[in-house]
This record gives C-alpha cells, structure tokens and sequence, in this order.
C-alpha cells in the first residue's frame, strides 16, 4: 500500500458491488478498502474473504460512522442511491455512487449530486469505471 491511500468503505457486495471490489484492491494501489457493508451479511462477509477486506456490516450507516473511511463507493440497490450518497455527504465522505438514474429519481440523484459536488455523467462499462475510480482516487489523495 502507498504511503498515501484513501480509505474507501464498500456499501454493497452483490455482482457490481464484489466487481469494484475486485479493481479496488487489485488494480488501485493507492485504494485501501478497509469495509464492505450489504444487508446480506453473508454476502458482505463472502466479499470480504475474497478481497481480503478487514472488516464487516450489515449496515451501511456502519460505514458512513467509520472514522477512517475517507470515501464511499455505492453499490447497493439502485433506488438506494440517491439517500445514501446524502447521508455521505452529511457524513463529509466523498462518495463514488454506481448510479443508473430512472426518470423517478432524477430530481433527487440530481440534488443529492449537487450536494456531493459530483460529476452526473456516469460511465457505464466496468474498464471506464476503474480509470474513472482511479483518477478520482488519486485527485483526492
């Protein structure tokens, strides 16, 4: 690990949620996954042997208390979304939401982006999610 990493915690540790886990431990160096949260704790727990995560919740406001987590990336179900990337954002975490915005949640993932002060566009294959975790890794570090 770098001398500098940023402590991410993991909310969701279903395909997409073990798939971000699986880039951040293994291809961001400076990403140091220190929690998974996913209300199936055997999921989360699963996710974790496999990643070699420390620790393990079901609950994810677990992770917006944890005092070193630094970010949060957000890959519970989608409708999800837009009350947890508020929640981080109250909790001063940067967050990294794994979003596919429906037309019924457009006006609150959009205020909920506001307030995360992130970028809307998202990018949809799992390679442009890396390079895009790992820019926003190292701008923050």
């Amino acid at each position: 690990m770098p001398a500098h990493s940023l402590k991410i915690g993991l909310i969701g540790a279903g395909r997409i949620g073990r798939l971000h886990a699986e880039h951040l431990t293994s291809r961001i160096r400076s990403a140091d996954v220190i929690i998974v949260a996913d209300v199936f704790e055997e999921a989360a727990r699963e996710c974790a042997e496999l990643y070699t995560i420390p620790y393990v919740t079901n609950n994810y406001r677990a992770v917006l208390d944890y005092p070193d987590i630094q970010a949060v990336v957000i890959c519970s179900s989608t409708g999800t979304h837009a009350r947890i990337i508020e929640e981080a954002a109250q909790a001063g975490k940067h967050t990294m939401p794994i979003i596919v915005v429906y037309a019924r949640l457009w006006s609150r993932a959009r205020l909920a982006i506001r307030i995360c002060s992130i970028s809307s566009a998202m990018t949809p294959s799992p390679r442009r999610l890396t390079i895009f975790a790992s820019r926003a890794v190292s701008s923050l570090i």
